[in-house]
């Protein structure tokens, strides 16, 4: 059993180390596929976080803006309503002007009227 027991052995020895070549070389590739996987993931999630950071910044922005426009919305609407209130106030003083101009007017005629019945009677006076 000397050569021949050692020699079919050597066979199964060597299809032995090739199975395990095999399935280690598939082990790498398997592994550097994994890695591959994962970098890529990593990446991914990195750019999806750096979008949603300038995402968030660019709301805080909006935020800030639509604050200083209902702001300075509020500060007109407030104006608005005063000049409201003062052009209410002209227009009341300009009709009481007005009644008060028609006064006049009126008791300038009856002033008149009253002058001419004067004056109608004092030629017959004199």
């Amino acid at each position: 059993m000397g050569l021949q027991g050692k020699s079919g052995v050597l066979p199964l020895l060597i299809i032995s180390n090739l199975i395990f070549i095999a399935a280690t070389a598939a082990s790498c590739v398997d592994g550097y596929k994994q890695k591959a996987a994962r970098n890529k993931e990593a990446a991914l999630r990195m750019d999806l976080e750096a979008k949603a950071s300038a995402s968030i910044q660019e709301k805080s922005g909006v935020e800030k803006k639509i604050d200083n426009i209902t702001q300075e919305l509020s500060a007109g609407k407030s104006a608005l309503e005063a000049a409201d209130k003062e052009l209410l106030q002209e227009r009341l003083i300009g009709q009481s002007l007005r009644e008060e101009l028609q006064k006049l007017n009126k008791r300038n005629a009856e002033l008149e009227d009253a002058l001419s019945k004067f004056r109608a009677k004092e030629p017959d006076q004199r």
